[in-house]
């Protein structure tokens, strides 16, 4: 009986086989590429926090951000609203911040302005501003 199941299946000849292999590892690849399916983990956000990693003392917008995810802007503000309860500009200050604090435990010598130049904050008063709000108090005051 197994044997007669067995010769039943359709044959699908090899050259025929070769093709759908190849459109199964297109659709694999397009997949991958677009996310529409994820490994355990955020892979997104964990892409976001490294090129910010990477990148902290540069003018980081989200355009450039949706490019280097290759989604659009939309998408992304999307996708950190209803996945993380976050926006980019939030997660952007917030490693700028803490990557401050590191600093300043680190260079008690450095000032603020320094500090907040090489954390990617050009004026040292929105620097300030932006530390007071998230932590609660200003920067000089965590020294």
């Amino acid at each position: 009986d197994a044997l007669a199941a067995f010769n039943a299946l359709p044959l699908i000849p090899e050259f025929e086989l070769a093709n759908l292999l190849d459109m199964l590892k297109m659709l694999i690849d397009y997949i991958v590429a677009r996310e529409l399916v994820s490994l355990p983990g955020d892979h997104k956000l964990h892409r976001i926090n490294q090129y910010i990693s990477k990148h902290l003392t540069e003018n980081i917008t989200l355009r450039q951000m949706s490019r280097h995810l290759s989604c659009s802007e939309s998408s992304l503000t999307h996708y950190l609203r209803y996945e993380h309860g976050t926006s980019f500009k939030k997660i952007l200050a917030s490693k700028r911040i803490s990557a401050a604090e590191k600093l300043m435990k680190n260079n008690p010598a450095l000032t603020i302005a320094e500090i907040a130049s090489m954390t990617g904050y050009d004026d040292p008063h929105y620097f300030s501003r932006v530390y007071r709000k998230i932590r609660g108090r200003p920067p000089g005051a965590s020294r």
